[in-house]
């Protein structure tokens, strides 16, 4: 069926001497159009975005365990009940305060994409001719800790007071470091080793970047110390796996295809914990 329509663009009267408001349709005839059989295809615009931003924020979800470290030196026993309170911290420790366990990054219902150079909104998930697919968390970062009850450390005939730049005490994964308004690089995994401080008992955290950043990087075995085993690699920040593609998302165009979409940037607006993720077309191997 083929619909045609009159509208008003200009100044039409009508019997009683009022104007008739502009684009208001004033004739319309249907008719049926005979193709003749043949096949006929209607395409649609199908192009999709260039880029995507998406508007996020950043949600910790803090450490609540206790965690207590014993260590044997020379026979005599030092303990810290709590390797997470603050009064066992030693004075150089790099990172002293703000540990969680995980980050999550939640979608904050507004956004826009670029289509042929021009910036549209987003409306609800909705695009000139696409959806997008994702949940509400975008993306989800698990740190690494100490978790279990008590950690036990033994060491025969050291010397009480330890050099710092020895690195000899053993490293634990201590969480992941946030706090409210930072930017995603400063989110990131640290660790922490056991070290004497006028013959008390202390822990001296650090971010992993830091190590590396000092050419240790505590993920090999070396002659000073083991490795420390992570689930996930944590030579990352928040910011290098945004920038890495570690969130991705669907666009499913109105034929029902599946374009994937991987981050390639975040921009952060400071003071806040919310950030703007930019993504780009990926091949079909990201899902």
């Amino acid at each position: 069926m083929l619909i045609r329509s009159l509208r008003n663009f200009g100044k039409i009267y009508d019997q009683q001497h009022y104007i008739i408001p502009d684009s208001v349709e004033i004739l319309r005839s249907s008719t049926i159009v005979d193709f003749g059989g043949a096949d006929c295809e209607i395409e649609m615009d199908c192009n999709t975005p260039d880029f995507i931003f998406l508007s996020a924020s950043i949600h910790p979800i803090y450490i609540s365990n206790t965690t207590k470290l014993i260590r044997n030196e020379n026979g005599k026993n030092h303990e810290i009940q709590n390797i997470y309170d603050s009064k066992f911290f030693s004075v150089d420790s790099e990172v002293k305060s703000h540990f969680c366990s995980s980050i999550k990054i939640y979608y904050e219902d507004n956004g826009y994409f670029i289509l042929d150079n021009r910036k549209e909104e987003l409306h609800e998930k909705i695009g000139a001719n696409f959806r997008l697919n994702f949940s509400k968390t975008l993306l989800q970062i698990d740190f690494d800790h100490s978790n279990v009850p008590e950690i036990f450390e033994k060491s025969i005939n050291q010397k009480i007071v330890e050099e710092d730049h020895t690195f000899s005490s053993k490293f634990y994964p201590y969480g992941g470091f946030y706090f409210y308004g930072c930017h995603p690089a400063q989110i990131e995994q640290c660790v922490f080793r056991s070290i004497f401080e006028h013959q008390h008992l202390r822990v001296k955290s650090y971010s992993f970047s830091s190590l590396l950043n000092k050419n240790i990087d505590i993920r090999k075995n070396t002659e000073r110390f083991k490795k420390v085993n992570f689930s996930a690699a944590p030579s990352l920040s928040l910011y290098d796996k945004l920038k890495d593609g570690g969130c991705r998302i669907q666009l499913i165009t109105y034929d029902e295809k599946i374009i994937p979409y991987q981050s390639v940037s975040a921009s952060h607006i400071a003071g806040t914990n919310l950030i703007t993720i930019k993504f780009k077309r990926g091949n079909n191997e990201l899902f």
